[in-house]
């Protein structure tokens, strides 16, 4: 699991702040069971975008779907299209016609 900053503090917010519950996701953080994803402030601006494009998002939200963004593979280049409508002459045969005699 890899939460940003801000999703942990809003879990430990619902969980009760100073509560069992709070200290026990606390310290999966600390043993390495949870690793927080860093985004911010590079993508504070990211962040905001979303939240301001969607009414509904709010800041934990929009900063796992900047992860999520950044976390998704480029698709594939697509290689060049090429005009198949008019037919392409190899230069081999083109020179050994011009060689033929008249």
């Amino acid at each position: 699991m890899h939460p940003t900053e801000i999703v942990l503090a809003e879990a430990l917010h619902l969980l009760g702040g100073n509560s069992a519950a709070a200290h026990a996701l606390l310290s999966l953080v600390r043993g390495g069971s949870i690793v927080l994803h860093q985004i911010w402030p590079e993508a504070l601006r990211r962040t905001q975008e979303l939240m301001l494009k969607h009414e509904v998002m709010n800041a934990a939200d929009a900063s796992m779907s900047v992860c999520l963004q950044n976390a998704s593979p480029k698709p594939p280049e697509s290689p060049p299209i090429q005009d198949t409508s008019a037919p392409t002459a190899d230069p081999t045969i083109t020179a050994l016609l011009l060689a033929l005699p008249d």
